[in-house]
């Protein structure tokens, strides 16, 4: 009687061997990039890049010796809605899968002991989202890399960390995943689906930044819409891109 190592086609082997190292490769370049902050001791902040920060501490730190979050930002603006401009937030313990998610990174920048290394694994995760969508859509593997490669390292992106704009790589490594769940939620609407869809939407929603979830909003908007009208022309399930623009619908609610 042959093996269960014999019976299993050892092409799936090479297949998912070569996407690992296609996600490994992609995790390299982007330490490469990182790696005079990541070993050398080297941030790309210098003291005047953040200075707006400092009005925050002292609102912070009153916060924690009162224990109460405060709704209201007096040190900026003449005073501003802290909680309702994704200013800052309070606890979020019952929020387990957002803690989850985000504690995988930082532990990561814990280790490294920077906070550069968290937002390279976001810039990480970013590209094997690219990577995944491209495989998805029936590309090759160079093509993959190249589209992730391309994604991560474009100016407009790879600035973000470089001029302070943390939260940004964190909102835009989610676009992908989106466009993912929402194509696997178009094939088939199943809970298991629309579970995949919500996970980063949650990551979204807790970058709290409202230009960035706008831009995505808008990018997946669009594309729901084209292939709306594609599939309405070509007469091939268009009820089903309905279907996934419902889930997103019901997915933002709950991440929200």
């Amino acid at each position: 009687m042959a093996s269960e190592a014999t019976k299993r086609p050892a092409g799936i082997n090479k297949e998912r061997y070569a996407d690992l190292a296609a996600y490994g490769a992609i995790l390299v370049a982007v330490i490469a990039f990182f790696a005079d902050a990541l070993f050398g001791g080297k941030n790309f902040m210098s003291g005047g890049d953040n200075v707006a920060f400092y009005s925050f501490v002292p609102y912070l730190d009153a916060a924690k010796k009162s224990g109460e979050f405060p709704l209201w930002m007096p040190y900026i603006f003449g005073g501003m809605p802290s909680l309702a401009s994704f200013l800052a937030a309070g606890e979020r313990s019952w929020d387990v899968l957002g803690g989850l998610i985000f504690s995988i990174p930082r532990a990561i920048g814990d280790i490294f002991g920077n906070d550069t290394a968290r937002l390279a694994m976001w810039y990480t995760i970013y590209g094997w989202g690219v990577y995944t969508l491209m495989r998805v859509k029936g590309h090759t593997r160079a093509i993959g890399v190249f589209s992730s490669l391309g994604a991560i390292f474009s100016t407009f992106v790879i600035v973000w960390i470089m001029i302070g704009h943390s939260t940004k790589p964190v909102s835009m490594a989610t676009l992908p995943w989106i466009l993912l769940a929402l194509e696997r939620l178009r094939e088939r609407f199943t809970l298991a689906n629309l579970f995949l869809l919500i996970l980063p939407l949650i990551v979204l929603v807790t970058a709290t930044h409202p230009q960035m979830m706008f831009y995505i909003g808008c990018g997946t908007a669009l594309y729901l819409l084209v292939e709306l009208v594609t599939r309405i022309i070509t007469k091939q399930g268009w009820i089903n891109v309905l279907k996934a623009g419902g889930g997103l619908a019901i997915a933002g609610v709950i991440a929200l």
